[in-house]
């Protein structure tokens, strides 16, 4: 009895693998080409994700690249070689997004632009303000935003400039590593100063005093009040 119901679990199951293999056999084609489709996706998504990884690559270099050159640019008597520079900056920033090099081609145009014997602070305003929209929260987002107040002051809007380094001290006073709020601080303390709104001037110089005790800027600070 036990031997005709292995013998009939036996038949069960090589009916069922006929079946498979029939299956098999029938739609092989169908089956080598579904496989092939799919191999062909696979492959597809390598080279593709192989191709984006070099072109980021590529990118960073030019970026470090352009970095490195911007003191030489700026001292060249050579206009062609600056305009060069620009146009190369300029089509990476263009690249738009928050990638790096985008913002840092936008952050170095600002300083290209400032930097200039006459400066072109129209410009630099502009890419200052695209690195720091585009690079919010990081340390190139950080120091576009006080550099932005700087290039705003020095053009004459020192209101403007004034709110940009409040600004940029209430948005990174929380990042101690970028270094960028202190600074921002003690311009908004040295331009309260300079309208003559004294209590704010020493409000912020004492913030400073208290809190950057270590740094030039509070050290500035402390003596600052002393004659407030």
């Amino acid at each position: 009895m036990a031997r005709k119901e292995e013998e009939k679990k036996l038949s069960i199951e090589e009916k069922a693998q006929a079946k498979v293999t029939s299956f098999f056999v029938k739609n092989r084609v169908a089956i080598l080409i579904a496989i092939a489709a799919v191999v062909v996706v696979v492959i597809g998504l390598f080279v593709i994700l192989g191709i984006n990884s070099s072109k980021a690559e590529k990118l960073q270099l030019q970026i470090q690249d352009l970095q490195g050159q911007l003191s030489t640019v700026l001292t060249s008597e050579d206009q062609a070689v600056k305009d060069k520079y620009v146009a190369d900056l300029k089509a990476l920033a263009g690249l738009g997004g928050k990638s790096y090099p985008a913002v840092k081609a936008s952050y170095l145009l600002g300083l290209y632009y400032s930097a200039l014997d006459t400066p072109d602070y129209a410009s630099a305003i502009t890419f200052y303000k695209a690195a720091y929209d585009a690079g919010k929260t990081t340390y190139l987002g950080a120091l576009a935003l006080y550099n932005l107040a700087v290039v705003t002051e020095e053009n004459g809007d020192s209101a403007a400039a004034l709110e940009l380094y409040n600004q940029c001290y209430d948005e990174f006073s929380d990042d101690v590593e970028y270094a960028v709020s202190e600074k921002a601080l003690f311009s908004s303390a040295r331009l309260y100063e300079a309208n003559g709104n004294k209590d704010l001037a020493k409000a912020n110089y004492q913030v400073l005093a208290d809190s950057f005790s270590y740094s030039e800027y509070g050290k500035l600070s402390a003596a600052k009040l002393l004659v407030l």
